[in-house]
């Protein structure tokens, strides 16, 4: 499940003000209409509750879409490089300087995000732009997965229909992550010469680096995801309107066991990978994980790698228990899933299947049934669900086929369980599954740059530097500031007086 990204807001850019064009007049008009349209998007789905914010996603990233064309034309012009065979002249009156509210950067109230941050320069807008789209590919990913968590879609995970809707939905979720992978690695690699503030931790490139291998985990990791039905049911089995289980015992199906734990320990690997990044990113003089020089990066995103690393070792762990136990081998299944709670930090569970405290799993069982019951309330609201990276789901599956095996071993097969610990030495390496393909930057179509070369509409123009300057100055006036007694982030416009 991917990491639930917010996106970034940016401020007013009269484009006008800053690039002249001779030979396409048009082109600055346009690509100040479409950033206008983009920068309205992105405020209303600021402003959105998150349950409702994902119906948004669809046109912010049309907008985009029809932005980044326009970018790469300007900066086409400046570096004096043809575009779509067409040669572009365009002059510069002033640096352009614009800003965007970085989505990494830590906040220094909770619940307010942290101030935008202005940066000078052509490459700065359209890094915060492409990364913009990054982070639209991985809640695109997150709206295509959710059917398949949410409460309602745990009763027919059996029917055919359901499985091709499965499949889809993982393919589409894949294709998104897989784009999103290719952005970030774009970044990283065009961001590495520039100069931004140290504040635009979005445009670091280890931090893009590291977004670039979390994506690729994820999407590694959904591999896994097609066939393996234990999740699924898991929360068929936890599904309170259910009645399939007075009628048809659960079937589960045989697995490539030996194959998907190898793309687990890829996938851990990666995300370990990520995490690493991310932790070094915010080295410099600050104090806990990833907050160095420039504000590091948010303490939700580490934890989100790391426990996408520790998801996908436990997966590897059960699926080496799953051929075990095929195998006949049941002592050595129970000790491959003891393995796999200890990778997760979860307690031991004694020969009764109770932990510490006299109740099953302990206090840390408890724990994780309120955790569950807060996960199931967010993906019944639609809000920011899956933020553990499936720890907690793993787990389940993890104590689930504990009990079984263990009532199997104890009345029919009573081998000895061997010790867990030294299994994890015997993983296998990774194996890649996807060849992701590399971003390739749009450019305008050849008819609709030929036609940018008519002369501009001087009423228009100043319309749209209208429209932005009376924007800029609303924030100003009222959404920066806040008014007496508000919460942090209420605008003067959003308060209500009785």
């Amino acid at each position: 499940m991917p990491y639930p990204f917010s996106l970034p807001t940016a401020s007013s850019l009269p484009i006008s003000t800053f690039l002249r064009c001779e030979t396409h007049p048009t082109l600055i008009l346009s690509t100040t209409t479409q950033r206008n349209t983009l920068r309205t998007l992105l405020r209303s789905h600021s402003k959105t509750p998150p349950s409702q914010s994902s119906s948004l996603l669809p046109q912010i990233s049309s907008a985009l879409s029809a932005y980044l064309p326009s970018l790469y034309a300007l900066s086409a012009g400046l570096s004096s490089r043809p575009h779509a065979d067409e040669e572009i002249l365009i002059a510069l009156s002033a640096e352009l300087e614009s800003a965007w509210t970085p989505v990494l950067l830590p906040s220094a109230l909770p619940g307010r995000p942290p101030p935008r941050v202005r940066g000078k320069g052509l490459d700065y807008e359209l890094g915060f732009v492409l990364a913009t789209c990054a982070y639209v590919q991985h809640l695109l990913a997150r709206r295509a997965l959710h059917s398949l968590y949410a409460p309602s879609s745990s009763s027919s995970t059996t029917t055919a229909s359901s499985q091709d809707q499965r499949a889809r939905a993982i393919e589409t979720a894949t294709r998104h992550l897989l784009a999103a992978h290719g952005i970030h690695s774009h970044i990283s690699r065009h961001s590495s010469d520039s100069d931004f503030p140290p504040q635009a931790r979005d445009l670091d490139p280890a931090v893009q680096s590291a977004l670039a291998l979390l994506a690729l985990a994820e999407a590694t990791l959904l591999a896994i995801t097609t066939n393996d039905p234990y999740p699924a049911l898991l929360r068929q089995a936890g599904n309170r309107d259910d009645r399939e289980w007075m009628y048809k015992a659960p079937s589960i199906p045989k697995v490539r066991a030996g194959l998907f734990v190898r793309l687990a320990v890829q996938g851990a690997e990666h995300a370990g990978g990520a995490h690493a990044l991310l932790q070094g990113s915010g080295q410099g003089g600050g104090k806990g994980l990833g907050r160095g020089k420039g504000g590091g990066v948010e303490e939700g995103l580490l934890r989100f790698a790391k426990n996408l690393a520790k998801t996908a070792r436990a997966r590897a762990c059960r699926f080496a228990g799953i051929e075990a136990e095929t195998g006949g081998k049941v002592g050595e299944g129970i000790a491959w899933v003891e393995a796999g709670r200890g990778v997760l930090g979860l307690g031991k569970r004694d020969e009764r299947g109770k932990g510490v405290g006299g109740v099953k799993g302990g206090w840390k069982g408890l724990k994780g049934k309120f955790e569950e019951r807060r996960e199931e309330k967010r993906l019944e609201r639609g809000e920011e669900w899956g933020a553990d990276a499936g720890r907690g789901e793993e787990g389940r599956v993890l104590d689930g086929l504990w009990e079984k095996w263990n009532r199997e071993n104890d009345l029919v097969h009573t081998q000895l369980v061997p010790l867990s610990e030294p299994l994890l030495s015997s993983l296998p390496s990774g194996r890649e599954f996807h060849r992701p393909t590399p971003f390739v930057p749009p450019t305008l179509d050849p008819d609709v740059l030929a036609h940018m070369r008519a002369p501009v509409d001087r009423s228009e123009l100043a319309k749209e530097e209208a429209q932005s300057d009376e924007d800029s100055d609303a924030e100003r006036a009222g959404g920066s500031v806040d008014p007496p007694g508000a919460f942090p982030g209420q605008g003067a416009s959003e308060s209500t007086y009785y």
